[in-house]
């Protein structure tokens, strides 16, 4: 849309040159696509400066899309800034450089930066439409697999869409994606004794140390913490009348809390 020569309503025509070369290839020698985490340096974007004194093929802009953005050096940034400013000569404040700071931590982002750009957050998808989502790939991918099984992923997966995938792609291997597959795979298996941890805390200190031994030869240390959080928070939320717990602890095991 941005790289559209006549656009409809802000919407791409579809018919133009460089709508039509995108639509074809999938691909546009005016759109770049930088990863910040390797090249976040001010030599790297001094780079990208440098092309943009030069005029695209066809006379418009250039866009930059920048992949962890909030990676970039504070030099790095300062050189984008004045080019980001500068319009195309003879034009009505169009951009001759257009950046797309893509991050999943905007709060790292300088506020010079922030001041110049214009905010779209992307939201959440819901467990509903991300186990819709996965039922389509399981039915084109001819994955035996079991309605309940899809909001489970969905729900561990904590909705991001590649995380599921993942998920999705392991229970597949153990045979089908069904919900004793995608708990055996996510070893949840281990949830009564996390929280058999979690209530021997207050109590017995020897079982605790024993379980916690047992745990981390089964499951690795980070994930086990991790765990051990979800588990005590869910009991938390419970203990406040806020809702039931997640599909992945058992109702029993979290009122043991």
């Amino acid at each position: 849309a941005l790289l559209c020569v006549a656009p409809v309503k802000g919407e791409p025509c579809d018919q133009c040159p460089s709508c039509k070369n995108i639509l074809e290839n999938g691909s546009s020698i005016n759109f770049t696509e930088v990863d910040a985490a390797t090249n976040s340096g001010k030599a790297d974007i001094q780079k990208i400066v440098e092309e943009t004194e030069y005029a695209s093929f066809d006379g418009g802009k250039k866009i930059y899309l920048l992949d962890e953005a909030h990676r970039l050096s504070v030099q790095a940034l300062d050189a984008l800034l004045k080019p980001m400013e500068d319009t195309v000569p003879g034009t009505n404040g169009d951009k001759r450089l257009v950046c797309i700071f893509c991050t999943t931590e905007p709060e790292k982002m300088r506020a010079t930066i922030i001041s110049r750009s214009i905010p779209f957050k992307i939201e959440t998808v819901s467990v509903e439409a991300i186990a819709a989502r996965l039922e389509t790939i399981c039915i084109a991918e001819g994955f035996a697999y079991e309605q309940s099984a899809l909001p489970l992923i969905a729900q561990m997966a904590d909705s991001h869409i590649r995380d599921a995938l993942k998920i999705l792609e392991g229970a597949a291997s153990m045979g089908k994606v069904g919900e004793a597959e995608t708990r055996k795979y996510l070893q949840m298996e281990t949830n009564t004794d996390i929280v058999d941890l979690l209530v021997a805390m207050g109590s017995d200190l020897d079982k605790m140390l024993a379980l916690a031994e047992n745990l981390v030869q089964q499951i690795a240390p980070a994930t086990l913490y991790a765990r051990l959080a979800d588990a005590s928070l869910a009991a938390y939320k419970m203990s406040l009348g806020l809702g039931k717990p997640p599909v992945h602890w058992g109702k029993d095991d979290i009122d043991r809390l």
